[in-house]
C-alpha cells in the first residue's frame, strides 16, 4: 500500500477507535470492542510509521548516492505523521466481572 492510502486508512481507523471509545464510555459497547479497535489503530500506526521511515531512508540513500545530501538538506525532511499519541482516553484495561 502507498503512503497516501495508509494515511487515509489510519484516519479512518482512528475515527473508528474514537467511536468505540465513546460507545464504551456511555455503556453502549463492551470493552472488548474498544480493545480490538485500539489494537487495529496501533497496528496501523506502526505500519504507517514504518512505511514513512522506509520512504525517508530511500530518499536519503538516493541523495547520498548522487552526492546531493548536505546536513542542512537532511534536516528538511518532514517528521512522520503517525507518531503523535493515538489514544486520548485513559489506558484501556481488561474489564473484570463480579459474580
Amino acid at each position: 500500500e502507498g503512503l497516501v492510502e495508509l494515511r487515509i486508512q489510519f484516519r479512518a481507523i482512528q475515527d473508528a477507535f474514537n467511536q468505540a471509545d465513546k460507545s464504551y464510555n456511555v455503556g453502549l459497547a463492551p470493552n472488548l470492542e474498544r480493545l480490538i479497535a485500539q489494537d487495529r489503530l496501533l497496528n496501523t500506526q506502526l505500519q504507517l510509521t514504518t512505511e514513512e521511515l522506509l520512504e525517508r531512508q530511500s530518499q536519503l540513500r538516493l541523495l547520498r548516492a548522487t552526492g546531493a545530501l548536505t546536513p542542512s538538506l537532511a534536516n528538511e525532511f518532514p517528521t512522520p505523521t503517525a507518531t503523535a499519541p493515538v489514544c486520548s482516553s485513559a489506558p484501556i484495561t481488561a474489564a473484570t466481572s463480579s459474580s
